[in-house]
């Protein structure tokens, strides 16, 4: 619970607190990575600096970033040496390419489990609370040297008792954990007999739910509901608010680094500038409040495998320093627009990010099941289980208006049982061209 108070602390700080808390950290993270990996090591050496030389996260960019092939190809120079307490591994789900292998310290994992709980308690999911969660469960999530910087059973239990279902990975009695592999109508009839108070899921796997809700007439109130994993557009936050009658709320994260940025309770994008330091940069330099641009980050915890400054891949425009109501200085998000290499790219080389296109697709057109997938310059396959050609030609009017006359749309209806499986992300817009 150390790590829940001392998070909850830092949600409060103001921000010269913030940039003080994350300048201190990242000077001991660098300092470990030169001393440790032999990776980064390396890369000070040929930026011809040292540890020494980075003095604040503005001096990050004296360093290259780091892409995921580079992570890849140059794995075991990434991990630290010396390091041998406990540790998970984690895989990234490999929708958008090979899976990544993460290796994350304990303790990080105990930080960024405070972290959560700070989420919880931020937007009012108490102890008390019947929490459900539909995720990706597999082997892949397994821990390795599991109870190794872990505390004790007798703690271990003392944290169940205390923490209740503000951590369901410990099985406690008021939480239920369900993988979206399973059918829609295996899991929604569980939910009705459980009736969370708290539910958590992908937002396509929210909305599979809500139909089937839906179309079954069935009535459920959740009162908290948090998104995670893929976009969630307007239309989708709306309707599963309407359907199951509680607040929705986006959570930004991945597996690489974790939890890094969730709503507050005003609804405002958060991200938690006391675990990670955000950079969004266009042409390499940082963007005005209001302009995308591309994500890149540092983690200031993960000593095991240090990421910094990853190429995240997401495409974000931040929001301007006002103050939010709910009290914090952490930096804000305007919006978080998904996969740049997602954005469909127009003829004369600008991309659209795949966020302008789905909140089209689903504001406008009306579409719900659909996938745009462009395969040449020229070329656009729109896929959907839904019989309306109304508005799959509202779509195709919009991709030709971007794209110009030359553009070719297929449009293709499909089954229900073709179209969406929950074995990965949903990927509404695909970009095929490399």
């Amino acid at each position: 619970m150390w790590n829940c108070i001392v998070a909850i602390q830092n949600y409060k700080l103001t921000p010269e607190e913030l940039q003080e808390l994350q300048n201190k950290k990242l000077r001991r993270l660098l300092r470990h990575a030169y001393e440790q990996v032999p990776f980064y090591r390396k890369r000070f050496r040929a930026a011809n600096i040292t540890p020494d030389d980075i003095k604040n996260t503005d001096d990050l960019r004296r360093l290259p970033t780091i892409t995921r092939g580079e992570i890849v190809s140059e794995w075991s120079s990434i991990i630290a040496k010396g390091k041998g307490d406990g540790y998970i591994q984690r895989f990234t789900s490999g929708t958008t390419g090979k899976p990544l292998r993460i290796l994350r310290d304990s303790k990080s994992v105990d930080r960024h489990v405070g972290l959560g709980l700070r989420n919880y308690y931020l937007l009012g999911i108490m102890p008390w609370f019947k929490a459900s969660r539909v995720i990706r469960l597999g082997s892949d999530a397994q821990r390795n040297n599991v109870d190794s910087g872990r505390g004790t059973t007798l703690q271990n239990n003392i944290r169940k008792v205390v923490i209740g279902p503000w951590l369901p990975r410990l099985r406690v009695p008021r939480s239920r954990t369900m993988s979206f592999r399973q059918n829609v109508a295996e899991v929604a009839p569980r939910l009705l007999q459980y009736r969370p108070d708290y539910l958590m899921s992908r937002p396509s796997y929210l909305m599979a739910l809500a139909d089937w809700f839906e179309a079954h007439g069935k009535k459920i109130i959740i009162r908290k509901i948090l998104c995670e994993a893929e976009y969630l557009s307007e239309n989708s936050r709306n309707r599963i608010e309407r359907v199951f009658g509680g607040d929705v709320y986006n959570a930004y994260g991945t597996n690489e680094l974790g939890m890094l940025g969730s709503e507050c309770r005003q609804h405002s994008m958060h991200i938690f500038s006391d675990y990670f330091a955000f950079e969004i940069l266009k042409d390499g330099e940082p963007v005005a409040p209001g302009e995308r641009g591309d994500v890149i980050i540092t983690g200031l915890d993960n000593e095991k495998m240090p990421l910094i400054r990853y190429e995240q891949g997401d495409i974000a425009i931040p929001e301007n320093g006002i103050g939010c109501q709910c009290g914090s200085s952490f930096p804000r998000l305007r919006a978080i627009e998904g996969r740049k290499n997602d954005g469909l790219v127009l003829p004369g080389g600008q991309r659209i990010p795949p966020g302008e296109i789905i909140n089209y697709a689903e504001s406008i057109a009306g579409l719900k099941r659909y996938q745009v997938i462009q395969e040449t310059i020229n070329r656009v396959i729109v896929r959907t289980t839904e019989q309306d050609e109304k508005a799959s030609a509202i779509l195709v009017t919009y991709l030709r208006e971007l794209f110009g006359s030359d553009l070719t749309v297929d449009v293709r209806f499909e089954s229900e049982d073709s179209f969406i499986r929950f074995t990965g992300k949903n990927r509404p817009v695909i970009c095929e061209i490399g």
